[in-house]
């Protein structure tokens, strides 16, 4: 497996963070292939919905890759994200994980990290990849 990417979402207690709706596995650099990519969403701490666990929607890799573009900038301390240009249609799951735990997905499934604020410190690691035959 070749790891694309990875990084670390640290929730801080009592502030507020969100990441946009958004697709692993292309941005203005990448595109990898959606039948040999997958990604991964690592817990290091508890992500309940209380506490504003991943929500996925249901199906959304079947609609390709989206278009995208850098969200709007309103003074994130976390810097800009990209963010595909509409909600895709379709159920909205929370996806919550205990510590220590990982959570696979497609990397087009289209996907959101809750808004709810932090009540503890919380960690997150997401590796996206590709793998061969």
């Amino acid at each position: 497996m070749a790891v694309e990417n990875t990084f670390l979402v640290v929730k801080w207690p009592g502030r507020e963070f969100e990441v946009p709706w958004h697709q692993d596995g292309i941005d203005a650099r990448i595109e990898l292939d959606p039948q040999r990519s997958v990604a991964a969403w690592l817990a290091s701490t508890d992500a309940s919905e209380e506490a504003g666990c991943l929500h996925v929607i249901a199906g959304s890799q079947r609609a390709g890759y989206l278009p995208f573009g850098p969200e709007a900038d309103a003074g994130q301390a976390r810097g800009r994200a990209d963010t595909i240009n509409a909600t895709p249609s379709g159920r909205q799951l929370p996806v919550p994980v205990r510590a220590g735990r990982a959570v696979g997905r497609r990397a087009r499934t289209g996907h959101v990290a809750a808004p709810e604020p932090a009540r503890c410190l919380r960690h997150r690691a997401r590796r996206s990849g590709r793998y061969g035959r």
